[in-house]
């Protein structure tokens, strides 16, 4: 073989094994949100909610359980609690999250605060932004 198809040889070894990487590379996402008042929930129940109907009283304790997929160390997790009072949008907590030790998939579990040992009633929304998806939980509280 001359010089020339060794260099033609190495040159497309690259450009495939470059395609094959592409191909397995795997894109971190979360793969879904539930507000329940069960922080150990894995599927959606009676007390879970990925719609806006469902409602929970101002004594329950509520957790926003994020599952997500591929997750790479010192990724940013931003959560909004929001509720909406005449039209408009008022945060009531803030949570921000950085993986630090592990990384890959799994449930990560964020808490929403009471003030005065309960909620506040209302139709509530959860935003969670992670990379530059956005995924937004609606709730009630009576």
């Amino acid at each position: 073989m001359s010089r020339n198809n060794i260099i033609i040889l190495l040159i497309i070894a690259v450009i495939f094994a470059a395609i094959v990487f592409t191909l397995f590379q795997k894109n971190p996402a979360i793969e879904k949100v539930l507000i329940s008042e069960d922080a150990e929930a894995v599927n959606p129940h009676p007390n879970a909610s990925t719609s806006p109907d469902t409602v929970f009283s101002k004594e329950s304790q509520l957790y926003a359980i994020v599952f997500i997929n591929n997750a790479s160390t010192d990724d940013i997790i931003n959560m909004k609690w929001t509720i909406k009072n005449n039209g408009s949008e008022e945060i009531i907590q803030e949570n921000q999250l950085t993986i630090k030790n592990d990384k890959g998939s799994g449930k990560i579990i964020f808490s929403l605060a009471k003030k005065d040992n309960t909620y506040t009633q209302g139709n509530h929304i959860v935003k969670i932004i992670y990379k530059q998806q956005e995924i937004v939980s609606e709730f009630e509280i009576k």
